[in-house]
């Protein structure tokens, strides 16, 4: 298996099938330029601080496991993107938050694990399935 391991603050990384991605510390994006499961990603990707949906209308589906897999130990991640959409599994208890903590942003929380937190921009069409 071929490894991307970066050491380098604050990488900007385009997401590509393979190598395994591990962005190490600071604040990491995952550029994806087109839709993806996250489900169905075979290689690994972690220590992401924001999933950038690039240009184009995308979807990413996520998953609480695929959320916990791809982010550092505090379990936040950000989406960013423009006309994009976000595909979230109603099994994994997300909800959205009363309040925004982030301007800009709609914060979801899962009930199977309320140490996670995902910041979905607010111009990005949320599906709860």
């Amino acid at each position: 298996t071929d490894n991307l391991t970066l050491n380098i603050v604050n990488d900007v990384i385009t997401f590509e099938p393979t190598p395994d991605i591990d962005a190490g510390g600071g604040y990491d994006i995952l550029l994806v330029e087109s839709s993806i499961d996250f489900s169905l990603v075979t290689n690994e990707v972690k220590n992401i601080e924001e999933i950038n949906l690039g240009d184009g209308a995308q979807d990413v589906t996520l998953t609480l496991s695929d959320v916990l897999s791809v982010t550092d130990s505090d379990n936040d991640l950000y989406i960013t993107g423009d006309g994009d959409s976000v595909s979230l599994d109603t099994a994994d208890g997300w909800s959205k938050s009363a309040s925004q903590s982030q301007v800009g942003f709609n914060e979801y929380s899962s009930t199977e694990d309320p140490t996670v937190k995902l910041q979905i921009q607010d111009d990005l069409e949320v599906k709860l399935s």
